[in-house]
């Protein structure tokens, strides 16, 4: 997975146990040649490996075959897969659909193995498993989900009853740009001399430990100005934030919390608990305040136009070096200054999977299995080195964004409401912030407490014909 250049034994999931939802997991450095795949043929004969996916040219998608003459991550795609067709003589095609999830059903429904992996967005995933399309990766000869080249964060908080339909890793990486930051505008911080709020920059607040929620409300309220006098805060006065419905669960993750986690037994659970309720008030009361504004994108506006504070994005949105505007990135605030963590959530709307479709033939599901495996130990030298050079050397601008940078990849989390598509969860947060409604947002979430027993129970019979 993804290493910090200078923190080279840090791996996903790092980091202190300070929450009840969100800990650690044991990601300790160990020696790659460890877990060396062994081949399940010497030669493949030429087999041909398909993945259907929502098209390389989309900006959430991987780039699975790549390109001799594009840039240094699609060249580095292509030198992987000219190098595997070498070793063991096999080859990758990606087939790219508009309406991928119907044509994976179609496939699916009628037992045909035309695509071999589905690699969709997160989101896609928990209809595809509740129908049965997906194999449980947890019963694949061959697949070795201890490497470390499979995210081990996504392999926990992904799974259903011990069971296993997707994870990503090395051999795809838009989980590793698709992190969540926070960017803040160099330019208007310094014009408004906002250093002296509390004595520091925000960079010195981050590595002190005392960037929290609180101090992230009184800058932004501090900075929010409603330019045109006409008494509504929008996309044409100055902001202290522009945000997207996501961003609830940047800064509830931020905060160690999680809508759902799950039991000993890898089931659901709904987390009532008092502390999750009052970080996701204050997120809406920050929200309908008179500093921040609706975007729902990440390109918003008001910040590369200089109105805009601060904004979430993705590290692959991050501007950095092209200076447009000039900006710096840090983590998203913490809960409290005992908080020891920084955390990060990755978003499942760009994030993409590793799978292997039930349509495929039993015959040839270890074959899979094994070109997964040796595709994902390659890439570990191969693409992992370039997505690594380009997130913490060419995407940041100095060194105090490149720590940060750092910082943010070390404790990555997905949120299960929002992957697994628990209505209850994140949507009937989301819904708030366009219904016009000024609902009590920690009232709405705990509607959904009742309904977590009948959805267990749901996704349980479902899976049951694994």
């Amino acid at each position: 997975m993804l290493i910090p250049m200078t923190v080279a034994c840090t791996k996903e999931g790092d980091g202190d146990n300070q929450s009840d939802v969100i800990g650690s997991d044991d990601t300790s450095s160990t020696e790659t040649d460890d877990f060396a795949p062994e081949p399940y043929m010497d030669d493949f004969g030429g087999f041909t490996f398909t993945v259907l996916t929502r098209g390389s040219g989309s900006a959430m998608s991987n780039d699975i075959t790549g390109e001799i003459t594009g840039d240094k991550l699609s060249q580095a795609t292509y030198k992987r897969n000219q190098s595997l067709k070498a070793k063991y003589n096999f080859n990758i095609e990606e087939i790219k659909k508009g309406d991928w999830v119907s044509a994976a059903k179609v496939a699916g429904a009628a037992g045909e193995d035309t695509y071999h992996m589905w690699s969709f967005k997160l989101r896609d995933y928990a209809s595809l498993v509740l129908e049965g399309y997906l194999r449980d990766l947890n019963k694949i000869p061959g697949m070795n989900l201890d490497a470390p080249y499979y995210d081990q964060s996504l392999r926990k908080q992904g799974s259903f009853a011990n069971m296993l339909f997707f994870i990503t890793g090395d051999m795809l990486y838009m989980d590793d740009l698709s992190t969540m930051s926070l960017c803040f505008n160099k330019a208007l911080w310094e014009e408004h001399k906002l250093s002296d709020v509390y004595g520091k920059t925000l960079y010195e607040l981050v590595d002190s430990g005392e960037w929290t929620f609180e101090k992230y409300c009184t800058l932004v309220n501090k900075f929010g100005f409603d330019i045109d006098s006409d008494g509504d805060v929008d996309d044409n006065d100055m902001l202290g934030q522009a945000y997207a419905s996501q961003d609830i669960l940047e800064f509830n993750v931020g905060m160690g919390n999680s809508i759902i986690s799950k039991d000993q037994n890898d089931l659901f659970v709904f987390n009532d608990s008092a502390k999750l309720m009052n970080c996701i008030d204050a997120i809406f009361e920050l929200y309908r305040g008179k500093a921040g504004y609706y975007v729902e994108d990440y390109t918003s506006t008001a910040f590369h136009d200089n109105r805009a504070l601060f904004l979430g994005a993705t590290l692959k949105a991050f501007p950095g070096k092209t200076n447009k505007p000039p900006s710096g990135i840090i983590p998203h605030p913490k809960y409290d200054e005992t908080q020891e963590s920084y955390y990060a959530f990755v978003h499942p709307h760009f994030t993409n999977a590793i799978t292997i479709a039930n349509a495929v033939k039993d015959t040839d599901v270890e074959k899979i299995a094994s070109i997964i495996e040796l595709t994902s130990y390659e890439s570990m030298t191969t693409v992992t080195p370039e997505i690594t050079e380009y997130i913490f050397v060419k995407l940041p601008d100095n060194t105090d964004d490149q720590r940060m940078i750092e910082l943010i990849c070390k404790n990555k989390y997905y949120d299960l409401s929002y992957t697994w598509h628990i209505d209850y969860g994140f949507e009937a947060l989301r819904s708030l912030i366009t219904d016009g409604t000024l609902r009590t947002p920690s009232a709405v979430l705990n509607e959904g407490k009742n309904q977590i027993e009948a959805t267990n129970k749901s996704y349980f019979n479902a899976m049951m014909r694994y």
